[in-house]
């Protein structure tokens, strides 16, 4: 039997080179393009770019049906990074079309005038970078879409082709979409709902052997279940997470899906905590028989977030968490021992937490699946955990949109840094009254795709690689005058461009972009050496600008801005976590803490998000920033648990207990505060301690007698001592960040 040949290279007889050379290339690209990613994108967006361009450049004889046609698909083929599975990103394409053809005419209309345009490119320019507030495909598509308002705002100005312009960025924007799905289609990614049922059915398991254990009967392998979950936890989380994946949109679907995952997280610190109760020997078949309900909400929540048929109900664990905490004083109040009564009020405590974490990721299971949320409290309060179940998708949309229209956005800085930089390269053009003065924002939307932060890390590579392009591209048009030499170089340089370019680096990316759009250009209008050394004139000065602008505006990109926006969260957080203890011991009553930590936190996922798509710094690796996020959560989320389950004032009976907590609170609040001074400093140079817990409540209360000793007040006050034990030990994880994936 003959073996198949090589893919690369054909051995010549008698000797390996090829095949080596061969195997070389595709473990090379294997490791660089895993499924061969951007080797598909390039080659579908080269054949229809090609297609769109000679089809109506030569076939029909139109140079603006031709060139719109291409720069139609450019933009959202190869400028654009637009996530999900080919049929999502094809819709995504086609309901772009819209605003496509509103920029296009918006463009056109003011080409006449350089101080209309320049408005129109700050205006258009900052609502088309900023919408990408609206979640990674809104991101996606933004740089692709500023260039058709970019391209036609330059003279001359031709009303008269508004419709062959509009005809052609609609022809390349089509075809693009349907090549999505039917050239070379991208392998459909393990969607977010997956991942996290098959972490959430990992926490069902592990449940089910802490029942066992606390029931006292043989846990089983529940040191290998835990690692699994953990692993299982730790693969959900955004930053180990593809782009495509993530759901980071306004949706009320991925609100919920949002939410599951952070409340898995905080069910799974929760089990660990009870694993360890289980270690020490700790038997309460009380909590046994809730984490047995637990465990079976939590796999009917995984399997609802997944698409079961029948969604999670919340009736189950609701009646198990009243009959819990109905009962767990009366078993207490049994002759234990005072260490074995301590450590089963702490561990309820902890299964409480659990629970609450459950029930509140079946509730965004359901919200998620479409099937409602749960009966709140204070049902469409802003206030309430699933608040955004109940509104208006237009309503949840302009939320997310105003919550970032303040300048402590990422997206706002972003937005305004790329319409500066755009505005800018726009009025020196037009001031100058360059002759390619396109070629001046195209430099600067090119240098623009990166962050702030990553404006200094790649300027270097940019530049070179443009001037480089640049340079090839006047040798190329000076040296070589037969249209058809362009016409064969096009296809090649463009499949190369696209495909080598992301795998080699930003230097290759800009040198090879900078070539094609020369030979296209070549193709429109006869090439000459002054046009080749204008062109590199206005590659100079639109780089410039981009680079100025990105230097300038918010050098520190999404890292600065996470490091601030985590640093109010433990601010804000720590102090609604005081307001709490406060309200419970009946000193105070509480206030707005709980909103602003809100709010806060929101910011501070976007910022985090953002983060996520720059370069990484090494400096951010001192810290566990989802952790971080976890726990400004559970400032806000514990609290309310507490105050939804004990009036306020209930601790006032024990007062010199209750200042003790509060106390511990107020310690929690200057450590977190400590840490968050150092990050809004930019330095992580030392661990900040958490500090001592409040003396042992049960000691402090055993002076008022056996009755209080083992009563109610006295599981109220182990209820708030865990919460905020609980924020110590995040305290240190969070300075204890994961090794890196690789």
């Amino acid at each position: 039997m003959l073996a198949p040949a090589p893919l690369f290279g054909r051995p010549e007889r008698g000797g390996r080179g090829g095949h080596v050379v061969g195997s070389s290339v595709l473990s090379w690209l294997r490791r660089r393009d895993e499924n061969y990613l951007v080797i598909r994108r390039a080659t579908r967006v080269t054949l229809i770019a090609c297609l769109v361009f000679y089809g109506c450049r030569y076939g029909l004889g139109d140079a603006t049906l031709a060139t719109y046609a291409l720069f139609g698909t450019i933009a959202l083929g190869a400028l654009s990074q637009v996530p999900g599975p080919p049929s999502a990103r094809a819709g995504t394409l086609l309901l772009a079309l819209p605003a496509v053809w509103a920029l296009v005419t918006a463009g056109t209309l003011v080409a006449g005038s350089t101080w209309l345009a320049v408005a129109g490119m700050l205006v258009l320019g900052f609502a088309v970078s900023f919408s990408g507030v609206g979640g990674p495909r809104l991101v996606g598509l933004a740089n692709g879409l500023q260039l058709f308002y970019i391209l036609p705002c330059f003279p001359p100005y031709a009303p008269d082709t508004l419709l062959a312009r509009l005809s052609g960025a609609a022809l390349g924007v089509v075809l693009l979409a349907a090549a999505e799905v039917v050239l070379w289609p991208d392998p459909a990614p393990v969607r977010y709902p997956q991942r996290l049922g098959a972490a959430v059915e990992r926490l069902a398991g592990f449940l089910d052997g802490l029942a066992n254990a606390f029931a006292g009967t043989a846990a089983g392998r529940l040191e290998a279940a835990w690692a699994a979950l953990d692993a299982a936890a730790e693969a959900v989380r955004p930053a180990r997470l593809p782009i495509a994946v993530r759901p980071a949109s306004a949706s009320r679907r991925d609100r919920a899906l949002r939410q599951a995952g952070a409340a898995l997280r905080y069910a799974t610190q929760q089990a660990h905590r009870l694993l360890l109760a289980a270690r020490a020997g700790c038997v309460d078949r009380g909590i046994a028989a809730l984490l047995r309900t637990v465990a079976d909400t939590a796999r009917s929540a995984g399997r609802t977030v997944t698409g079961g048929a029948s969604p999670v109900g919340i009736d189950a664990i609701d009646r198990a968490v009243a009959a819990f905490d109905t009962g767990r004083v009366a078993r207490h109040a049994t002759h234990l021992g005072h260490d074995t009564r301590l450590a089963r009020m702490r561990a309820s405590a902890v299964a409480l937490g659990a629970a609450e974490g459950v029930r509140s990721l079946a509730g965004a299971a359901r919200v998620a699946a479409g099937r409602g949320a749960p009966p709140e409290p204070r049902p469409g309060d802003e206030l309430g955990p699933f608040w955004y179940a109940h509104a208006a998708t237009p309503v949840l949309w302009w939320r997310q949109f105003r919550l970032h229209l303040t300048p402590r956005s990422v997206y706002f800085q972003q937005a305004l840094r790329v319409a500066a930089a755009l505005a800018a390269a726009r009025l020196v053009a037009g001031t100058f009254d360059l002759a390619h003065g396109f070629w001046v924002l195209l430099a600067t939307l090119t240098l623009m795709r990166t962050s702030a932060a990553d404006t200094r890390t790649t300027l270097r590579p940019a530049l070179v690689g443009t001037l480089a392009g640049a340079a090839a591209a006047a040798v190329v048009t000076g040296a070589l005058h037969d249209p058809l030499v362009y016409q064969a170089a096009l296809p090649v340089t463009m499949l190369l461009g696209y495909a080598l370019g992301p795998l080699l680096g930003v230097a290759w990316t800009q040198g090879l972009f900078t070539l094609v759009v020369t030979l296209v250009f070549a193709q429109l209008s006869p090439p000459t050496v002054q046009l080749a050394e204008a062109r590199i004139e206005n590659v100079l000065i639109g780089g410039a600008v981009g680079v100025l602008i990105g230097l300038l505006a918010w050098p520190s990109g999404g890292a600065g801005a996470l490091r601030r926006a985590v640093a109010t969260c433990f601010d804000t957080g720590t102090c609604a976590a005081e307001e709490t203890v406060a309200a419970l011991a009946g000193t105070d009553s509480t206030g707005d803490a709980a909103r602003r930590a809100r709010r806060a936190l929101l910011l501070a996922e976007a910022s985090y998000t953002q983060y996520q798509s720059e370069r990484p710094d090494p400096r951010m690796a001192r810290l566990d920033w989802h952790a971080a996020l976890v726990t400004a959560h559970e400032m806000v989320r514990g609290g309310d648990a507490l105050l939804r389950r004990y009036p306020l004032g209930s601790l006032a009976a024990c007062a010199g207990v209750a200042a003790r907590l509060a106390a511990f609170a107020g310690r929690l609040r200057a450590a977190f505060l400590a840490l968050g001074d150092e990050l809004r400093a930019g330095r992580l140079d030392s661990p900040v301690r958490p500090p001592d817990p409040p003396d042992d409540v049960l000691d402090r209360l055993a002076a008022a007698g056996d009755d209080e000793l083992v009563g109610p007040r006295a599981q109220h006050l182990v209820d708030v001592e865990v919460w905020l034990a609980g924020l110590t030990g995040e305290l240190t994880r969070i300075q204890s960040p994961p090794a890196p994936d690789g």
